[in-house]
């Protein structure tokens, strides 16, 4: 380290115990009795504005209870008042409506329009968000359409999917073997009889094989 070096280094140490310099010497100095105490070292004032409380927004389990009257703009005429939650879905309040009124027992919950003046309530979308904020009560209309082709079967279409009958499957399979006119011609069975020979060796075997693959295929 060279001199001017050395010489800052030491102008710089005594500036900083220059300025660090304190009086205390004991820990006692540190510490403030309690009793002296008269106020915190930060003091807030109240404001003067008197600010609204704040709405707690709707995060019950089971949300509010709306009230539901709803009136038929088509027959079979009802008009009928049910209870529902606000996070439940049209869709179950539909169900719910099949289930509750008597005018209603023949009918599947898809031939349902909820409506609301003149929309169309969604399926899909709660009923607490077509309820105004701080009400409990909505009125709708209701029209009764046609059944939707498929609609009541849905479950056995679904069930025949997943579990087909092997009966109708076979017959099916017959059917289309029979539509099918297969026309292979001497070059593709010399390339079929090619591909066997160089896997079966013994020729009686390869031809009694060969003959039934031309038997099935014809």
């Amino acid at each position: 380290m060279s001199d001017s070096s050395e010489k800052d280094a030491a102008i710089k140490l005594l500036y900083l115990l220059s300025v660090t310099k304190s009086d205390i010497k004991f820990p006692d100095h540190y510490v403030q009795e309690l009793k002296t105490v008269n106020q915190s070292a930060h003091s807030y004032q109240l404001s003067p504005y008197d600010y609204p409380a704040q709405k707690r927004p709707d995060n019950t389990q089971s949300g509010r209870s709306i009230n539901l009257t709803v009136k038929s703009i088509r027959p079979p005429r009802f008009t009928a008042t049910v209870s529902a939650s606000s996070k439940d879905l049209v869709y179950n309040v539909k169900k719910q409506l099949v289930q509750s009124v008597p005018e209603l027992k023949d009918i599947h919950e898809s031939q349902l329009k909820l409506m609301l003046k003149t929309k169309v309530l969604p399926d899909t979308t709660t009923l607490g968000s077509h309820v105004p904020d701080g009400e409990d009560a909505l009125s709708l209309m209701v029209m009764v359409g046609k059944l939707e082709a498929g609609a009541e079967n849905s479950s056995l279409v679904a069930a025949e999917a997943v579990t087909p009958n092997p009966e109708k499957a076979s017959k099916a399979l017959s059917a289309e073997a029979m539509d099918v006119d297969l026309k292979i011609s001497e070059t593709a069975w010399s390339k079929v009889y090619a591909i066997l020979e160089g896997e079966i060796s013994d020729k009686s075997r390869l031809d009694a094989y060969f003959e039934k693959i031309k038997s099935l295929a014809i």
